[in-house]
């Protein structure tokens, strides 16, 4: 009886000692709009080296990798099935963007700046007024690069317009973030339907 019980603690220790030493690294998060509307089926997809994997977001807007290499830095690249380029586009978004550029009513909100910067340049112009009329005219078929990007939800937050001026900012999800053995990252992201400043666009 003795042995037993000396075989089964031991048999009890290893088990805890093997779940310390084997922690699990691993990445979640949440994507939806910055209304908080959950953006599903969003395919994301992380790199570090040679190393690539890629999930999807469900129906929460929730994604999550398991067993990742050990502390690694890692990029994302997040892209939607939502590609419909006319989605949340009308005349009316053209108007708020004409009277930002104008300084009659300059947008007030981080999202209207990355939403109507539909050429990714960093700022507002005259331009990224003409791309968004060639697209609702159909004389154009779709934005550069894609419909929709992404901005981590912490520097969304940290970004401020309330100056007068446009001011140039960074709206990719260009910066790397690094992973942590035995410990679960989580990186949350907004998206955002370029072309549209009052934030109608549908998710699905």
């Amino acid at each position: 009886m003795m042995f037993y019980i000396k075989n089964s603690l031991l048999l009890i220790f290893c088990s805890f000692t093997v779940g310390i030493i084997a922690q699990n690294t691993s990445l979640s998060g949440n994507i939806s709009t910055f209304q908080e509307v959950p953006l599903s089926n969003v395919e994301v997809t992380i790199k570090s080296g040679e190393f690539s994997a890629t999930t999807m977001t469900n129906e929460a807007g929730n994604y999550s990798f398991e067993d990742l290499p050990e502390d690694i830095s890692i990029s994302f690249e997040l892209t939607t099935e939502n590609n419909n380029p006319l989605n949340g586009v009308s005349t009316f978004d053209y108007v708020l963007a004409a009277r930002h550029i104008l300084g009659i009513t300059p947008f007030e909100e981080a999202y209207q700046y990355l939403a109507m910067d539909v050429n990714q340049s960093g700022n507002i112009t005259a331009f990224d007024l003409v791309l968004h009329r060639n697209l609702i005219l159909g004389i154009t078929a779709e934005f550069p690069q894609s419909s929709w990007r992404y901005i981590e939800k912490e520097e969304l937050a940290a970004l401020n317009f309330s100056q007068a001026n446009d001011p140039e900012y960074e709206s990719e999800v260009t910066a790397n973030f690094n992973l942590t053995s035995g410990e679960n990252t989580v990186i949350n992201f907004i998206g955002i339907k370029k072309g549209d400043a009052n934030g109608n666009a549908t998710t699905n």
